[in-house]
């Protein structure tokens, strides 16, 4: 399957593997989760340096804030600092949007605030 793949990544030590199975249990006894929310998961654990419940509260809401700035950045279209730059790049005016990279951002953020809720859930039950 995909999240055991996912387990062998780099940065994945056992402890890691061990934790990353009991966050994925837990959600998948709350909610389908699709591959996209899988790979964001195991790559915002990978990038953690540690997996204490107040860390990664913390770090995942940061991530979520970054997220939703890409999307606004890519919501705002290609803005070309100069004409110069503008008429290299054939294009004339402002707001050049990229559909597919707004939409990208957008299911990124939506993987990290399900991620961030499913989080918060987890600990809540590692805790009881």
């Amino acid at each position: 399957t995909v999240a055991s793949a996912l387990l062998c990544q780099r940065g994945f030590t056992s402890q890691r593997q061990e934790w990353f199975a009991r966050f994925v249990d837990h959600v998948v006894s709350v909610h389908a989760i699709d591959r996209g929310y899988l790979e964001t998961a195991a790559g915002f654990i990978a990038e953690q340096q540690a997996l204490d419940p107040d860390t990664l509260i913390e770090s995942v809401a940061a991530t979520v804030r970054a997220a939703e700035g890409a999307v606004a950045y890519a919501q705002g279209g290609h803005t070309y600092w100069s004409p110069d730059v503008a008429q290299h790049h054939h294009y004339r005016g402002q707001g050049n949007l990229d559909k597919d990279l707004v939409q990208q951002r957008q299911e990124e953020a939506d993987w990290l605030h399900a991620i961030q809720s499913d989080l918060k859930s987890f600990v809540e039950t590692e805790n009881d």
